[in-house]
């Protein structure tokens, strides 16, 4: 229920921000129709899956996984920073794991915007703004979908959720605005500290907490 009662706290939040990196012409159009279709079948999928592995277990992995994501973006000070032409053969691993990281997104969710991000800064060249505006329709739309699912079985509060969606709508303003205005190199340095934080609390859960 909390998984599903925060993907309507999440309709609330995409709106205002597509609104502002659609204003401040950050998106790449060209990827958002496949990144869509990706995203919702994903959603769905996801939505739909119970999980067969212990939560305890699922922590530790995505923890692990997003260590290894960050390890790669501190070697490689261009990726997120500067855009780059992708090649044939990267976009197609690109949306392979962009479909992925949208099944994890639509039946667990911690880490999947993360994923989404890096997917995109490394298989499509794309800055770290660039990443996180051309991904937000696709976000959106998953999220829209897997909240149907969840509607469906009835298992979102409705009360919590609406309430999240206000004050996720006032954040994701104020958050789109920062990041347009600092950059990527700041926003890159603010993610992977973040991050960083968020996979040793996955690890803290799995194993001490």
């Amino acid at each position: 229920m909390g998984i599903a009662t925060n993907r309507l706290g999440g309709f609330g939040l995409w709106l205002p921000v597509i609104y502002k990196y659609k204003k401040a012409n950050l998106i790449v159009w060209k990827y958002v129709v496949p990144l869509c279709v990706l995203a919702i079948i994903g959603g769905i999928i996801g939505a739909h899956i119970t999980l067969a592995v212990p939560e305890q277990l699922l922590k530790s992995i995505v923890a692990l996984l997003i260590l290894g994501i960050l390890c790669m973006m501190a070697f490689n000070r261009s990726i997120g920073v500067k855009s780059q032409e992708a090649g044939r053969t990267g976009k197609s691993f690109g949306f392979f794991g962009y479909f992925l990281a949208n099944v994890y997104g639509g039946f667990f969710g911690a880490g999947h915007g993360i994923f989404v991000d890096f997917v995109l800064m490394k298989f499509f060249g794309m800055t770290i703004i660039q990443a996180k505006a051309t991904s937000s329709i696709a976000k959106y739309l998953m999220i829209v979908s897997s909240l149907t699912i969840f509607l469906i079985n009835d298992i979102v509060h409705i009360p919590y959720g609406c309430t999240l969606a206000v004050g996720m709508a006032i954040g994701g303003w104020w958050g789109a605005h920062i990041v347009i205005h600092k950059g990527d190199l700041w926003v890159k340095r603010v993610f992977m500290i973040c991050t960083t934080l968020m996979a040793l609390n996955l690890l803290y859960e799995s194993f001490g907490g």
